[in-house]
């Protein structure tokens, strides 16, 4: 329950919008599938239905993504 309140800094809820960071580079394989998913027009929660990974890991990658400056 702590890592979701963590997460929740950064990414206040399923219905956030994220975006990719312009020019930073591609980050590393295992975030892949939530990077290249997001689009601008996807929430949260639509890209963890899009990409089978559900919200909760979906979340945790955009937050790795996010502190890594890929994702805003």
């Amino acid at each position: 329950m702590s890592e979701l309140l963590s997460f929740q800094q950064k990414i206040p809820s399923a219905e956030h919008i994220p975006f990719r960071a312009e020019n930073r580079g591609t980050p590393s394989d295992e975030f892949q599938i939530v990077y290249s998913a997001i689009d601008g027009k996807l929430s949260v929660g639509e890209l963890g239905r899009q990409t089978g990974l559900g919200e909760f890991d979906t979340t945790k990658n955009l937050y790795a993504l996010v502190q890594a400056q890929h994702v805003t």
